[in-house]
């Protein structure tokens, strides 16, 4: 992942911005400067997984300093800890797809008006719940691949971007 790593570091400690508490670092690999990037991981204290038209949200069970501090302990325990996340989201999201808690959309019919057609929501059929549940194994396995392979290089470019020793009360 390391050709050309960027780190997207982004951190709200007091709740006083749009979107709230948090912290999350994005990694990107980018395998040229003039293309997108080929791959990305996020680290953080919450994630959010889109299937269909639901928002599944997953949040870290500390507070959020106590998070951030338990990615920051080495380039190991930040390894170690965003691997944990992921496959707790991960099971959280099984466990919502199992139990039918996810829904598709039956679009109305768009009339060339310029407003946007309308979900009409339902339950998923067993087949698209299978095929979710197959891309989402196949996301967060590919994220904790990611944080196998490459954490020395994220951890390092994470505290070349932002830091934290010179700034950490």
């Amino acid at each position: 992942m390391s050709p050309s790593l960027k780190v997207k570091p982004s951190y709200y400690l007091a709740n006083n911005s749009n979107v709230g508490e948090g912290w999350g670092v994005t990694f990107y690999n980018y395998d040229s400067p003039s293309n997108p990037p080929t791959q990305s991981v996020t680290i953080g204290d919450s994630f959010t997984y889109r299937i269909n038209e639901t928002d599944l949200q997953f949040n870290s069970d500390e507070s959020l300093r106590e998070d951030l501090a338990l990615y920051l302990e080495s380039p190991e325990s930040m390894r170690d800890r965003g691997i944990k996340q992921k496959q707790l989201f991960l099971a959280e999201i099984q466990a919502k797809l199992n139990n039918h808690e996810v829904t598709a959309c039956n679009w109305s019919e768009y009339k060339g008006d310029g407003i946007p057609p309308t979900c009409n929501p339902r339950p998923m059929t067993v087949e698209e719940e299978t095929a979710e549940l197959q891309k989402a194994n196949l996301f967060f396995e590919e994220q904790v691949r990611l944080l196998q392979e490459n954490y020395q290089d994220m951890y390092t470019a994470w505290m070349a971007a932002f830091p934290f020793t010179e700034c950490w009360e």
